[in-house]
């Protein structure tokens, strides 16, 4: 594979060194042709030959069901339109498996020419974190118990839905009869230590 290089301020910047030590991969890309890999590119995407992997048009990289739009964004990119620099999509491995990946693009002016530089994460794990957050997000409004949150001052910042509709059952107006009378008491000893759960039992009308 020949070098990439590129001129700036009257000094020869030697791009293949530069991005084959980079952790994120790279690729560049000329009428949608790879010009170069880097190899955390190839790791990325499941190959150990770069002439092969070059040799497979970009789209090849993406998921069948997300080309059109990469596509279309490429086309914009080309014709100067402006689009968001960083996407996500989804990215196919070698052996067909699939992720999802964040792409951040940006025009270079080589030696020879211009070209589009694709730097690509795979975010699978963020996805995970992201999904997991979400299902906790959605616990408070799907428990049948109610759920007050409370900040430091006392004031409620919370309720779920649960906590409304056992008020309307009982006849009530405001969501601070749950709260125990020694709330102000509660929120002092947990900024003073490091205990995270206290128990009370509230008594409302006839129920605890």
């Amino acid at each position: 594979m020949s070098g990439i290089h590129l001129e700036s301020n009257n000094h020869r910047i030697d791009l293949q060194s530069l991005f084959n030590g980079a952790p994120v991969a790279v690729v560049v890309v000329r009428d949608e042709r790879k010009i170069y890999v880097n190899p955390a590119c190839l790791k990325l995407f499941g190959f150990t030959d770069p002439e092969e992997f070059n040799s497979r048009p970009i789209i090849k990289q993406v998921a069948p069901q997300c080309r059109e739009l990469f596509l279309e964004r490429v086309r914009k990119i080309e014709d100067g339109e402006t689009v968001p620099d960083i996407f996500e999509t989804t990215g196919q491995r070698q052996d067909g498996t699939q992720m999802p990946i964040r792409i951040e693009t940006g025009k270079i002016v080589l030696e020879d020419g211009p070209a589009l530089a694709y730097y690509l994460s795979d975010i699978t794990a963020y996805r995970s974190a992201e999904e997991k957050i979400h299902r906790l997000a959605s616990f408070p409004e799907l428990a049948p118990l109610p759920i007050i949150e409370v900040d430091f001052a006392g004031k409620i910042v919370y309720t779920n839905q649960a906590t409304q509709t056992i008020m309307n059952r009982l006849g009530l107006n405001e969501p601070d009869v749950f709260l125990p009378v020694d709330l102000a008491n509660i929120l002092t000893a947990l900024e003073m230590t490091n205990e995270g759960t206290l128990y009370r039992e509230v008594m409302i009308k006839d129920r605890i």
